[in-house]
C-alpha cells in the first residue's frame, strides 16, 4: 500500500530515413534518402551534386534556394560556393513551417501513407 507501481517499457525503434527533398515551382527537381541522420557535409554534397546542376544564376528560373534553420543547412562554405555562382540564398524566420511549402508537400505524401 501506498507504494508507487513502475512499469518498464521497452521501445523498440526501427530503422530512421532521412529524405533531402529540393521543391522548385514546377515540382521536385532533386532529391536524395539516407539511412539515419544527415551531416552538414552530406547536405552540402547534395546541393553541389544534385542540386546545383539544376538552378540557375539570379534572376533567372530557379536561381534562389530557401532553407529552414535546420542545423544542417547553416553552412558558410556551402552558401559562399553558392553565392559565387551567383545562386541566392535565403533563409526562412524560425519556427515558421507555415512559410515552408515542402511541408505541405510533406503532409500530402503522409497523407498518402496512411491510406496505403
Amino acid at each position: 500500500m501506498n507504494t508507487r507501481t513502475r512499469k518498464n517499457i521497452v521501445f523498440v525503434h526501427g530503422k530512421r530515413y532521412t529524405i533531402l527533398p529540393t521543391l522548385s515551382l514546377q515540382g521536385f527537381i532533386a532529391i536524395d534518402i539516407m539511412e539515419g541522420s544527415c551531416t552538414k557535409e552530406r547536405f552540402k554534397n547534395f546541393v553541389i551534386s544534385d542540386v546545383l546542376p539544376k538552378i540557375n544564376p539570379f534572376s533567372g528560373p530557379n536561381s534562389v534556394i530557401v532553407l529552414d534553420n535546420a542545423k544542417i543547412h547553416h553552412n558558410n562554405d556551402l552558401i559562399e560556393y553558392l553565392q559565387a555562382f551567383e545562386i541566392c540564398v535565403e533563409f526562412l524566420p524560425p519556427y515558421s513551417s507555415d512559410l515552408n511549402p515542402i511541408e505541405t508537400a510533406f503532409s500530402q505524401v503522409f497523407i498518402l501513407y496512411l491510406q496505403w
